[in-house]
């Protein structure tokens, strides 16, 4: 069908419906189908991620959202095939010395990715199983790359995402597949592993 980027008033049903009980959501204004298609025009992975989901019978949903709970985070929910952004939070890189946050572009297309993965590539093969985990050396080279002249540092294991049950096959398939290929047509840095962010805001 295609892609619908909600508006306030949908914005507030759909995070009903994916984050029931939620209070003092609202919709991000100046956020509309040309905030997606613009990166499409810088990165190549992301024109393809655009035209498979643009493509499709079903509507992709996408709420850009400002203010709510907690709870309320980025993230794709299978469920209503939506796509939620939070644009008020703010994630720093935490293998990065000083603060380098995570770009609003790639966590966009990160979770377009998983649109991706749920609704074209459907192949549990692909999305599951060590073998995905091993291609992961292809970024160890990239590990010590430094950005803007800052070296990069060894930090302990952050385990912030061990309470959400996060599918950490899903999600290097993700980084894999979509993320770090619209990191590098950027020309922006690349966190090694999934969970080398910290929340900041």
């Amino acid at each position: 069908m295609t892609i619908t980027v909600l508006n306030s008033r949908q914005v507030i049903e759909q995070i009903g419906l994916v984050f029931p009980g939620n209070t003092g959501v609202a919709a991000t204004p100046g956020c509309d189908i040309n905030a997606l298609s613009r990166v499409c025009l810088q990165s190549p992975t992301a024109s393809q991620i655009f035209a498979s989901l643009h493509c499709l019978e079903e509507e992709v949903k996408v709420a850009f959202v400002n203010g709510g709970d907690e709870i309320v985070g980025s993230l794709y929910d299978p469920a209503t095939m939506t796509v939620i952004v939070r644009t008020d939070k703010k994630y720093k890189l935490s293998e990065y010395p000083g603060t380098v946050l995570m770009d609003s572009r790639v966590l966009l297309y990160h979770e377009l990715g998983h649109a991706v993965q749920h609704l074209v590539i459907k192949n549990s093969e692909m999305l599951t199983g060590e073998s995905n985990l091993k291609q992961d050396s292809l970024t160890r080279n990239e590990t010590f790359i430094d950005y803007r002249g800052r070296a990069k540092v060894t930090l302990k294991k952050n385990s912030a995402f061990s309470f959400y049950h996060f599918d950490y096959y899903l999600e290097y398939n993700n980084l894999m597949l979509h993320e770090y290929k619209i990191s590098r047509e950027l020309g922006l840095p690349i966190r090694s592993k999934y969970d080398d962010i910290i929340l900041v805001a």
